[in-house]
């Protein structure tokens, strides 16, 4: 049992923090199992990078934690770390610190196609991401 601990879980881009729900359900032992809306804390930021995302995250953060970030969510935990000492550890699910084709870092996606995909995402929000969760199905 881990107790006075709280577990936060990052979601991956295109789905809700609804993701969670089935393993929340799973976990015991956690004083409180948090499960923020990486979207809504993207509309509270100042800025819309992951960053000022992570910051804005950060405050929620109130005691020991943690963190299970999925997919994109764990570039937003890499940034959540410095931020704050109550997370005592993150775990990875499907995550890569990493999201660009580079020469010493390959197989994942070309910067350019990343670059549409945020346009797209600017541009029609709820579309692009109708269309990235059939592309993750």
């Amino acid at each position: 049992m881990i107790s006075a601990m709280d577990c936060v879980l990052l979601h991956g881009w295109g789905v809700t923090y609804k993701v969670w729900q089935g393993f929340v359900k799973k976990l015991n032992g956690f004083d409180n199992i948090l499960t923020p809306c990486l979207y809504d804390i993207s509309k509270k930021s100042k800025g819309k990078g992951f960053r000022s995302v992570a910051s804005t995250l950060s405050k929620t953060i109130k005691k020991d934690s943690v963190v299970v970030a999925w997919s994109i969510g764990g570039l937003i935990a890499l940034r959540l770390i410095p931020l704050t000492t109550k997370i005592k550890a993150v775990i990875f699910i499907a995550s890569t610190p990493c999201f660009i084709n580079k020469k010493e870092w390959s197989n994942v996606i070309q910067k350019n196609k990343l670059d549409e995909l945020k346009n797209s995402f600017s541009e029609n929000a709820k579309g692009t991401l109708r269309n990235f969760s059939g592309l993750v199905a």
